[in-house]
C-alpha cells in the first residue's frame, strides 16, 4: 500500500496503521521531517515493522549518515537488501527525535522557511 501525505502528521497516522495492520516493511520517502513523522508513528507500538529510507528531502540528515544512497533508485534497491541496523532514538518531551533536535532560534528559523524555499536553497534553506 502506497500512502502520499497531504498534511502534518499524516505519516504518523499512516505508520500506526502499519503498525496495527501488522506491515512487514515502512518506507519514509522524503526528508528528515517526514522521517520524524514516521519514527513518532511507530513509537510505542506492540508490533514494529523494518523502516525503510528513500530521501527525497532537501536535506536528507539522516539518510546521509547511514550512507544510503541519495539516488531514489539506488535508495528503492538498497530496500530488497538484508542489511538491518540497530538505531537510537532520543525523547524530547512527548516526541521522538532521530538525529537531531533544535529549540530556540534555530528551529524558530528553520520552521519559518517555506517549502519553496527549501527546495530552491537547499541546505542554505535550514542554516547550513
Amino acid at each position: 500500500m502506497v500512502n502520499e501525505t497531504a498534511k502534518e502528521r499524516d505519516a504518523t497516522l499512516f505508520c500506526m496503521t502499519a503498525c496495527e495492520e501488522g506491515y512487514d516493511l515502512v518506507v519514509s520517502i522524503g526528508g528528515d521531517g517526514t522521517l520524524h513523522e514516521t519514527i513518532n508513528g511507530l513509537s510505542g507500538q506492540d508490533y514494529l515493522p523494518k523502516l525503510g529510507i528513500v530521501p527525497l528531502g532537501t536535506v536528507n540528515d539522516f539518510a546521509r549518515a547511514l550512507q544510503i544512497p541519495q539516488d531514489p533508485e539506488q535508495a528503492i534497491r538498497t530496500l530488497t537488501s538484508s542489511r538491518v541496523q540497530t538505531i537510537d532514538i532520543g525523547r524530547l518531551n512527548d516526541r521522538l527525535f532521530i538525529n537531531v533536535v533544535a529549540a530556540g532560534s534555530l528551529a524558530e528559523s528553520v520552521s519559518s522557511v517555506s517549502s519553496e524555499d527549501k527546495s530552491r536553497l537547499g541546505a542554505l534553506g535550514m542554516g547550513r
